[in-house]
């Protein structure tokens, strides 16, 4: 009677409703869930790749020469001297504070801007960290990101604010997990966000959005962790204030001379650049069969229908992919969507640009993880959704895979070639003592770099005045004129000086009486001023950053 007993008390586990349960529940193709707990063994993963990540990346900044973009941002800090001064430097710049006002920080200790490159492979690196230790991927989706094109690269090697925009992308989605628990940390972060790039306020925007329609979608009878909304609210007013400072740093001042055409109307030619950006940000291939293959796409050699199309399908493959995750199918509308108008508004569509675009798909990826799947009655939705089950993991492999040939071609390529070459400029005057000589740099920009290189200010006849950072304000005149090198050279010289530097970024022509044109070796400049071209420097991956050196000398006997 005993054992009757027991075994009639182990009796009532529903061991046959399990397999009515899960026939009910389960979609197509099984649900993807991140895993509970990461093995030991994972962890020593995480900190393997990470460490392999730093050493490559440290070995990747002491072989790339930083372009001016790079130069910009650390001679913007350089220049001020107090937290005001920093924001006035930034009042053209448009761009928020964040990445330099830890540039202002360094600069406070040194003024070597190889430690800009040294904090930067450290912020990439901690994101790096983040995704192989928290990222709820396949170990084979984590090495692939980790040595992808934006990560090992773009984000890498290039210290730009993005990479720093990147790890607070990474950190808010590793705090989603636990999102009612670290509202307010993800509302700090958001925060950061939004003062980091222009693209960081649109993520900032969708992200806290995300967890707003969380909110009010939320099963409210069912038990477990919630969302609460006193907490959202304060979420919601650390977000909005961050978006709302962000937003007025970044805004253009009315006088702004920044070479940026806007746009509020149809532009065929401008849609078919925006449509392939989604080309370029999934297949980040850059073309290598150039040498000059930064910001190009193997993928896109041109924008035309052709490649409208293939951003279309591309488009829809995705949206059929989170289907099944309402909430990350929101959240890829409206980031792509209103990325993609930015592109279109502003004409910006470099690869550093549409890389956010492969951002957003790697949050949504990352995100849907953690969401309910959604299971449909309507027999055509229920279709579409099977269709993006059986696609989704493939196409992630796919962009992850053609990333990584991007991150390692592009690496090499940079270990083996020159990324800009203003520092051999630079060492040329060193080596031949002309860099204490009055110096005229022409076009602005492009010869800006000389500056930190030389750890002095130059003639920028754009401004007529003294300059390091470019500034774009209504001063600055985007036009070249030769007489205004002329009369420069004359007042210079009227002062004493009877050798001058003039560098430019496109040669020098000689105009003859039949209108033949040949390039400028050497002449008179006036009657007393001659011009020699003595150096040229080629340009390295950055194709326009070249320099013809030239020397105006007085002429013996005056």
């Amino acid at each position: 009677m005993a054992k009757q007993a027991k075994k009639k008390s182990v009796k009532p586990t529903p061991v046959a409703e399990a397999p009515i349960l899960k026939k009910q529940t389960k979609p197509s193709d099984p649900p993807e869930t991140p895993p509970v707990e990461s093995p030991r063994w994972q962890m020593y993963a995480a900190y393997g790749i990470t460490s392999l990540y730093f050493i490559l990346s440290l070995v990747g900044i002491l072989h790339h020469e930083m372009w001016r973009d790079e130069f910009q941002a650390w001679m913007v800090a350089a220049d001020a001297h107090s937290i005001p001064e920093l924001f006035k430097n930034l009042k053209y710049e448009g761009n928020p504070v964040l990445w330099h006002a830890f540039l202002f920080i360094i600069t406070t200790f040194t003024d070597n801007p190889f430690w800009m490159q040294v904090l930067h492979i450290l912020i990439s690196t901690s994101f790096i960290f983040l995704i192989n230790r928290y990222a709820p991927f396949s170990h084979i989706q984590k090495v692939l990101l980790t040595f992808g094109y934006y990560t090992f690269f773009e984000y890498n090697l290039i210290s730009r604010s993005y990479g720093l925009g990147f790890l607070l992308v990474i950190l808010f989605c590793v705090l989603y997990q636990h999102r009612h628990k670290h509202l307010l940390w993800m509302g700090a972060v958001l925060f950061l966000l939004a003062n980091c790039t222009i693209f960081g306020v649109i993520l900032a925007v969708s992200f806290s959005g995300l967890l707003v329609l969380e909110y009010l979608l939320q099963n409210k009878k069912v038990k477990g962790a919630k969302i609460k909304a006193g907490q959202l609210l304060l979420f919601l007013g650390i977000t909005v204030l961050g978006v709302i400072l962000g937003y007025l740093q970044i805004h253009p001042e009315p006088d702004n001379s920044f070479p940026t055409f806007y746009v509020n109307f149809y532009d065929s030619l401008r849609l078919q650049w925006t449509l392939s950006r989604l080309v370029q940000a999934y297949f980040a291939i850059p073309d290598f069969t150039t040498f000059y293959f930064w910001n190009t796409n193997f993928f896109v050699p041109k924008e035309d229908e052709f490649f409208v199309a293939i951003g279309f399908v591309i488009l829809l493959l995705w949206l059929l992919s989170f289907l099944r995750y309402k909430l990350a199918w929101v959240l890829y509308v409206v980031a792509t969507f209103t990325i993609l108008g930015f592109h279109y508004y502003s004409g910006l569509m470099w690869s550093r640009y549409a890389s956010h675009l492969f951002v957003v798909l790697v949050v949504c990826f990352w995100l849907m993880r953690y969401q309910t799947p959604s299971f449909y009655s309507w027999e055509p939705m229920k279709f579409l959704a099977m269709v993006g089950d059986k696609i989704r993991t493939p196409l992630w492999y796919a962009v992850l895979g053609i990333s990584l040939i991007g991150g390692i071609g592009s690496y090499i390529f940079d270990l083996e070639h020159p990324f800009s070459t203003s520092k051999q400029a630079a060492d040329y005057l060193k080596e031949n003592k002309l860099d204490k000589l009055e110096i005229i740099g022409s076009t602005d920009y492009i010869v800006s770099p000389l500056v930190t290189h030389l750890g002095r200010k130059i003639y920028y006849p754009e401004r007529k005045e003294q300059g390091s950072f470019i500034i774009y304000d209504p001063k600055r005149l985007n036009l070249w004129s030769f007489d205004a090198i002329q009369s420069m050279a004359l007042e210079l010289n009227e002062k004493g000086q009877k050798k001058i530097i003039l560098i430019r970024s496109t040669p020098i022509f000689m105009t003859f009486e039949d209108g033949q044109q040949t390039p400028w070796t050497e002449g008179n400049l006036t009657d007393w001023l001659e011009m020699t071209l003595i150096h040229k420097v080629e340009p390295g991956v950055v194709k326009d950053e070249k320099y013809f050196i030239y020397s105006i000398d007085e002429v013996a006997g005056r």
